[in-house]
């Protein structure tokens, strides 16, 4: 709700969808490279981060449905709102059924791997 508020007051600052983006890959190169060599040395920091990472795409998302209600009216308004709606609607399920099925495919490939291999069978069988 706060980032909704200060839409009307911080709009100009993500306005430009390029600079949102830039921060955005910022995060991305960040989070990567820390998965990577692990230089964060406290787990707060990392909080923070997903904090900040966050509130940039709540801003983002927020201020790109505050742009379309300035620039589109009328019966294309509600068009272009559900749209996005049903774009939004349907990113979230693919996501969902890809993890899911990433997730799937790596337990079951840890069990096969996991019970072939002779230490397993032992273990299993007493």
């Amino acid at each position: 709700m706060m980032i909704a508020t200060a839409t009307v007051y911080f709009h100009n600052d993500c306005y430009s969808y390029t600079f949102c983006l830039f921060l955005q890959f910022l995060n991305v190169i960040f989070f990567t490279f820390e998965a990577v060599y692990l230089f964060v040395p406290s787990i707060w920091i990392i909080f923070a981060a997903v904090l900040w990472e966050g509130l940039l795409g709540g801003a983002a998302y927020v201020n790109t449905y505050y742009k379309m209600s300035i620039e589109v009216s009328g019966f294309l308004y509600w068009n272009y709102l559900a749209s996005v709606l049903l774009h939004n609607a349907f990113n979230y399920n693919f996501t969902y059924l890809l993890m899911s099925s990433l997730s799937a495919m790596f337990i079951l490939g840890a069990s096969v791997i996991f019970c072939s291999s002779s230490c397993a069978k032992f273990y299993i069988a007493t």
